[in-house]
C-alpha cells in the first residue's frame, strides 16, 4: 500500500511539473542593444506561436537566438519588439532567465565548479558518510545517530534527487518545494522496488545488501545526471 501511495503520489507530481514546464521555460538571456522608436512603444506586439515553440525546444537559448530563428522566418518583428515580448513573457512567468554558464575546459573542472555540480558532491558524500557509519562507526551512542541521519537521507531522498537532476538536469524547470517532494517521492518508490528485488535475490534483504544495493544506485545517479549537466552547459556555453 505505501508503494502503491508512493506511486500515485510521484505521478500526479510529475504530471503537474511536465505540463508547468511547457510554458515555465528557462531562456539565457543576453542583452540586445535596441533603440525603439515611438511608435514602437506605442504599440505592442502580440507573442507569435514560433517563439514559445523555439524556446520550448531548446532551439532559442537567449535574445539573439530568437532573433536568428525571426530572419530565417521573415518575421515582421523588430529587435525592440521581440525583446519586448521577451520581457512581457518573463514578467508573466511564462520563462525566465538564467545566467549563462562558464565555458568548462573539461568535465573535471566541472566537477569542481561546486555552484553547478553541488548535487554530484551531496550524493556522494551522503553515500561516503552512510558506508562510514554502517561499517567502520561504533554501534553505540552516539554513533548510532549518525547512522539513522545518513540512513534516512540516502533511502528517503538521495535516490529521488539523484533521479530527478538526471530527468531534469540544470535546466531549473522546477522551483526548491517541487525538487524536495519529487525527491522525497521518487526515493521511496526506488527504495521499496529496490527491497522488492533483493528480496528475490540469492543475497536476501540485510543491512548489507540494502547500503551496498543503494549506495551503488545513488553514486550512479550522481555520475550520470553530472555528465547529462555538463553536456548541457557546455552547449549552452559555446
Amino acid at each position: 500500500m505505501v508503494s502503491l501511495g508512493c506511486l500515485i503520489y510521484c505521478g500526479c507530481l510529475s504530471s503537474k511539473v511536465i505540463s508547468s514546464v511547457k510554458w515555465h521555460l528557462v531562456l539565457f538571456g543576453e542583452s540586445v542593444s535596441t533603440t525603439p522608436s515611438h511608435d514602437q512603444q506605442r504599440t505592442p506586439a502580440e507573442p507569435e506561436p514560433w517563439i514559445a515553440e523555439s524556446i520550448s525546444a531548446g532551439k532559442a537559448k537567449c535574445v539573439r537566438d530568437l532573433l536568428a530563428i525571426r530572419d530565417s522566418r521573415k518575421s515582421r518583428l523588430t529587435d525592440s519588439e521581440l525583446v519586448e515580448i521577451v520581457r512581457r513573457m518573463k514578467e508573466s512567468g511564462q520563462i525566465t532567465f538564467s545566467k549563462r554558464p562558464p565555458k568548462f575546459k573539461s568535465f573535471f573542472s566541472f566537477l569542481l565548479n561546486l555552484p553547478w555540480c553541488w548535487t554530484f558532491w551531496f550524493l556522494l558524500a551522503t553515500t561516503a558518510v552512510t558506508l562510514g557509519s554502517v561499517y567502520y562507526l561504533p554501534s553505540s551512542i552516539p554513533w548510532t545517530y549518525v547512522r539513522w541521519i545518513a540512513g534516512i537521507v540516502l533511502l528517503g531522498f538521495a535516490p529521488g534527487l539523484g533521479l530527478v537532476r538526471l530527468l531534469f538536469g540544470s535546466r531549473r524547470e522546477l522551483d526548491e518545494a517541487e525538487t524536495v517532494s519529487l525527491s522525497i517521492g521518487l526515493s521511496l518508490v526506488v527504495s521499496t522496488l529496490v527491497g522488492i528485488l533483493l528480496n528475490f535475490s540469492p543475497r536476501g534483504i540485510s543491512l548489507g545488501s540494502i547500503v551496498f544495493a543503494m549506495a551503488t544506485l545513488v553514486v550512479f545517479f550522481a555520475c550520470a545526471s553530472a555528465a547529462r549537466d555538463y553536456v548541457f552547459l557546455s552547449g549552452l556555453s559555446k
